[in-house]
């Protein structure tokens, strides 16, 4: 695609010495810089989104490296699939070294997927859901999404901010295009590289991921009117999950920890923020305490 078809904005979030006047984007016909002096992952996506002039958002981390032919895909994509509101591809991880097999099952943490197939749903479905990295919205679906984060400010925070780990945001884009009547979908023809640096794939950080992660996971499906609940075993059930836990490898063992104290801590946020719901209703209006 011409440079000329397509407008680049780069959001500096608050970085300690402004980019502008330090990038050079001279070669890009339509390109600029925007500050966002709100911190945060969100704050900067809905910067980008009030900024942008076309019918197609592309989000690009500075950490990702889209393939040469990423835009004009994308914008087939837009063009062949009208019932699609978001859609992804391929990431592929740029490793500083090889990750330890123990660790390789939980890569997709990190945004990391190849796909082989195109797959699409209208469902709130994680398992097909674009990530963040490379994510192409239309610019309906991205402004429906900023009005709901003006009326719903609890999204704002569900988000990387500062040393937060919470990674809500890209779901919570996505499943609004499932709210709009449109689908999500995934495409081996799109890829991009994923740059990870080698903080990314020690153990600890991988675990506070995984956690922000599944907690943040039951806020985004509650936000979208589904709730989870506990699940009840039995006593045969608990005793293979204990079974299963004494056999996995001290590393697994963490991260699998990290998943379901995440998931615990949301479905408990969800529970209280029921009752909270049901007490509001209760005493009416002025039963609302600040």
């Amino acid at each position: 695609m011409n440079r000329d078809e397509w407008e680049l904005i780069v959001v500096d979030n608050l970085s300690d010495e402004p980019l502008d006047g330090h990038l050079d984007l001279s070669a890009f016909r339509h390109a600029r810089i925007v500050r966002e002096a709100k911190l945060g992952l969100t704050p900067a996506r809905l910067r980008g989104i009030a900024e942008a002039r076309g019918e197609l958002l592309v989000f690009v981390d500075d950490d990702n490296v889209l393939a040469l032919d990423y835009l004009d895909r994308a914008t087939n994509i837009d063009q062949s699939y009208a019932f699609l509101g978001a859609w992804g591809g391929t990431c592929l991880g740029d490793f500083p070294f090889e990750p330890h097999m123990h660790l390789r099952p939980y890569l997709s943490y990190l945004a990391l997927r190849t796909v082989t197939r195109i797959v699409w749903g209208n469902e709130y479905r994680f398992d097909i859901i674009p990530f963040g990295a490379g994510l192409c919205v239309r610019k309906r679906v991205a402004d429906a999404y900023a009005r709901s984060c003006i009326t719903v400010p609890l999204r704002e925070e569900l988000d990387r901010k500062g040393l937060s780990l919470v990674s809500g945001g890209d779901s919570d884009i996505v499943f609004t295009a499932v709210d709009l009547g449109l689908g999500m979908g995934l495409f081996c023809d799109l890829k991009l590289t994923h740059i990870i640096p080698a903080e990314r794939l020690k153990r600890e950080y991988l675990e506070r991921l995984l956690e922000g992660i599944a907690f943040s996971s039951q806020i985004v499906l509650y936000l979208h009117g589904i709730t989870a609940g506990r699940q009840r075993s039995d006593r045969v059930g608990l005793l293979v999950a204990a079974y299963r836990r004494l056999r996995m490898n001290p590393d697994t063992r963490v991260l699998e920890d990290a998943l379901i104290r995440g998931r615990q801590r949301g479905i408990a946020w969800v529970e209280s923020k029921h009752v909270s719901d049901d007490l509001a209703a209760a005493h009416g209006p002025q039963g609302k305490s600040g």
